[in-house]
Order: structure tokens, then sequence, then C-alpha cells
């Protein structure tokens, strides 16, 4: 690991471009540094979260229907939530668990939560 001071971190394009963008919240220049920083700090912990994400648009499910995953990876449980509030929006949510049920998606996302438990 490299020894660098914040005046230098500060001073990367990366984190200087994020803090020129005027288009950006104070919060959403917040998050953006601290992905970027996390992406140089924790860079195999960030290709798994990329990996994640992937997976997790691969299952194509309803935007009511939230998978909700340990960020740690210090579990192996995926959960799923959904909210309704008639028949259809339920109907709509489980045809498309279903199809994801089937997926190499899910496949995948299982696969990574397994490798580290």
């Amino acid at each position: 690991m490299e020894t660098v001071s914040p005046g230098e971190i500060l001073d990367r394009r990366e984190i200087a471009s994020h803090l020129a963008d005027s288009a950006l919240a104070p919060t959403e220049q917040y998050e953006a540094i601290l992905r970027r920083l996390n992406g140089w700090r924790f860079p195999a912990l960030t290709q798994v979260r990329r990996q994640v994400a992937l997976a997790l648009d691969g299952l194509k499910l309803d935007p009511a229907t939230r998978v909700r995953v340990q960020d740690s990876f210090e579990s192996d449980e995926i959960h799923v939530e959904m909210k309704f509030r008639d028949r259809e929006g339920w109907d709509r949510q489980v045809k498309k668990l279903s199809e994801a049920s089937r997926s190499t998606a899910l496949d995948e996302l299982i696969r990574i939560f397994k490798s580290f438990g």
C-alpha cells in the first residue's frame, strides 16, 4: 500500500472532477467520492459488489420488489421484499420472481454469496 497524503488524494483527477461538478448536490459528491475511495482501498470488495449489482439487475424484477443482501458479505442470506396494494401488484411481482427463479442471474447471485460462506 502506497503512502499518499490527503492533499494528493484530493488532487487526483477522479476526486477533483466530483468536487468540481456543480450539477451534483453535496451529498451526491460525497457518495461519488466515497465510492471511488472505497474502490481504491478495497478493490476486491468493490469488484464483488459490482458482480452482485449485475446479478441483481439480471433478475429483471418488478420495481416494487426489493432484494436485500448484506453489503459486507458476512452472511449468505438473501432477502426478498414485495410491496403491493392489490392482486395485480401481487401477481405481477410473483410472475417476475418466477421468471427470475429460472435465470442464470439468480444462480450467479447465489454463487457469489456461497463463495463467502
